[in-house]
């Protein structure tokens, strides 16, 4: 009996937790290397799609989106995804290595890869 209650409550928490997350950043773009962070001039909003039931993870820029699955863990009210050779949709195919951070609590997300570091701003879906 105690082991088809805990089964229940952690079923329902799973259930939950399940959602997905869309995050885009609307105010500038930030590129950073190993020796600093500058805004960029130009902008490319990210359009980040993050399903925390299966992973699946897709950050889209102007002409393509790096798309695959990605590790998902949560702690409070923290979600982070790490996802390693997202494969790149658009010309000149490629992959990179991309980290998403939302913070359910007030919407704010960060993205870090491929040369971005950016905060942006999600809702849930």
């Amino acid at each position: 009996m105690r082991l088809s209650i805990a089964f229940g409550l952690a079923l329902l928490s799973t259930q939950a937790f399940a959602a997905t997350w869309n995050c885009r950043n609307n105010d500038m773009e930030i590129h950073c290397d190993a020796n600093k962070c500058e805004i960029s001039d130009g902008f490319t909003p990210f359009d980040i799609s993050l399903n925390t039931a299966n992973g699946a993870l897709s950050i889209c820029a102007y002409s393509g989106c790096w798309e695959g699955q990605g590790k998902v863990m949560k702690a409070g009210q923290h979600i982070l995804a790490s996802g390693t050779k997202l494969k790149w949709t658009g010309s000149n195919p490629n992959s990179a290595d991309f980290i998403v951070a939302v913070d359910t609590n007030d919407k704010v997300g960060f993205i870090k890869g491929a040369g971005f570091a950016m905060p942006t701003r999600c809702t849930k879906k």
